[in-house]
């Protein structure tokens, strides 16, 4: 604990190392915060880049004329081996949505989905979260 010694004497080195103290927390707190948002921006940059490859999924399915059973497993092949078909139905805001391709290829534990409307919806150990909706990003 820091008080106020006289100014002169052995108190000096204590003083001195006081007023260290506040500078080297302040150091540590703002180095801490910079390595968090760091580290949400990758998780960002992971999640968009798993959404261009299950839009692009979706595209090339509802251009193929949104194949089923059989002809789902051939254009299957045509896309990358971490997307995967999906039948997982979410309930939103009261309103149901089925899902049509996901991945779980993000870099972090979830599973990102694409329902056949273009949402994006992100499934996490904690729960699950709109990422996109309809092409307008959603604040959560």
């Amino acid at each position: 604990m820091c008080f106020s010694p006289p100014a002169s004497g052995p108190f000096e080195r204590i003083r001195a190392r006081c007023s260290v103290w506040p500078v080297l927390v302040l150091v540590v707190a703002l180095s801490a915060g910079g390595i968090a948002w760091w580290l949400l921006r990758i998780r960002a940059g992971l999640v968009g880049a798993a959404s261009t490859y299950l839009r692009m999924a979706t595209f090339a399915w509802k251009a193929a004329g949104r194949p089923q059973d059989a002809a789902l497993k051939g254009f299957m092949t045509n896309l990358p081996p971490f997307v995967h078909v999906s039948n997982r139905v979410f309930e939103l805001h009261g309103g149901k949505l089925a899902t049509q391709f996901c991945t779980d290829r993000l870099g972090f534990e979830g599973t990102l989905f694409i329902t056949t409307n273009d949402t994006l919806i992100l499934l996490e150990p904690h729960g699950f979260r709109l990422v996109e909706s309809g092409g307008t990003a959603q604040n959560n």
